[in-house]
């Protein structure tokens, strides 16, 4: 979210940041003076956006449904934050003179969000799938290096924390838009502060992401040496590998749609006053509408679909123990019991 449009749209000087009336200076609304974007953008890439994405919302839910694979739930919660933030988005850009800012607010947030819903799944995906594959005397932190049975929550505080505190940014933004001003840096002041609350926002989650997909390449090398009897798994379904490489990539693209918003929100505003032109001007992140398209919603588009095919799906491979919401931890150690003494046998 961002000032007015680099080439087309609204300029801002000085004259224009302070009506007169009468030789007394009269407050305006930031709005009258500059716009959300940056740039000028394209209403029909907007609703074809909306649209991509509402496929991969129905696809989604066909395959939640289908494969019965319950704890992807936040798979459909990201769908449906993304569908909505797009949408939302469109309609904004169709008539951006008159459109209130909560729409824009609103469609902000909810592109912010959609990323924690589907790094929670694929965090999901890779716990499943080191209980499924790892014998019951290797499923300790010594080997695996995280307490697979007690990580759930603190994941998932750090994932409420990072959406509270991009939140209070994108409320911010809000706040800078609405309230009238003096000065075009007021409103600067504030949309430097509303960007650096959801930077804070972004810090936790990325660190996480980088090491949950070092932990997943980690598992994928330990994972080699593991005999028959110890992890019959490994041996007689192979397909676990691509539920691994499913939950890797997806993080990967994750990594590079976050780090996108980092720069974003981090390098493309500027506090000092002095330089209000050229932040004015604006980063080139922010002022071009295709680094929004190919680096924000494109990787969230590649996780939703990839979550999509049979062939690496989790509700495919996953036994249907492992699929549900609540992992059963002592019947599945002794279902493993149970499972290698067939081996064993046989």
């Amino acid at each position: 979210m961002s000032g007015s449009s680099s080439s087309g749209g609204l300029s801002l000087s000085d004259s224009d940041a302070s009506k007169s009336d009468g030789g007394v200076p009269v407050k305006v609304n930031p709005m009258t003076m500059i716009g959300v974007f940056l740039y000028e953008p394209s209403l029909p890439i907007a609703i074809f956006g909306s649209v991509v994405t509402g496929v991969a919302l129905l696809l989604c839910t066909y395959k939640y449904l289908k494969r019965r694979a319950w704890f992807l739930y936040t798979v459909l919660g990201a769908a449906i934050f993304q569908f909505a933030g797009l949408l939302a988005r469109a309609f904004y850009v169709r008539s951006q003179k008159r459109a209130s800012t909560s729409l824009i607010s609103f469609a902000e947030f909810s592109l912010l969000v959609s990323p924690l819903f589907l790094s929670v799944a694929c965090f999901q995906t890779f716990r499943r799938l080191v209980w499924w594959i790892t014998p019951n005397e290797l499923r300790h932190v010594r080997c695996i290096w995280f307490p697979v049975q007690r990580s759930t929550i603190p994941v998932a505080l750090i994932y409420i924390g990072s959406s509270i505190g991009q939140f209070v940014g994108v409320m911010r933004y809000k706040e800078a838009y609405d309230k009238p001003i003096d000065e075009p840096w007021q409103m600067w002041d504030a949309l430097w502060h509303g960007a650096h609350c959801i930077s804070v926002g972004l810090i936790l989650p990325l660190i996480t992401f980088f090491i949950i997909a070092a932990l997943t390449i980690r598992f994928a090398w330990i994972s080699r040496g593991w005999t028959n009897s110890s992890s019959p798994t490994c041996t007689y379904d192979a397909r676990w590998r691509r539920v691994f490489w499913l939950s890797n990539v997806s993080m990967c693209l994750l990594m590079v749609q976050t780090v996108y918003r980092m720069i974003y929100y981090s390098d493309g505003w500027t506090k000092s006053q002095r330089d209000f032109a050229i932040a004015h001007r604006g980063h080139y992140l922010v002022s071009h509408e295709w680094t929004f398209w190919f680096l924000d919603v494109l990787p969230i588009l590649g996780v939703l679909f990839m979550f999509c095919f049979d062939y690496m799906h989790p509700g495919c491979i996953l036994p249907q123990r492992y699929a549900n919401i609540c992992l059963h931890e002592k019947e599945l150690e002794e279902a493993k019991i149970a499972e290698v003494k067939i081996r064993e046998d046989v």
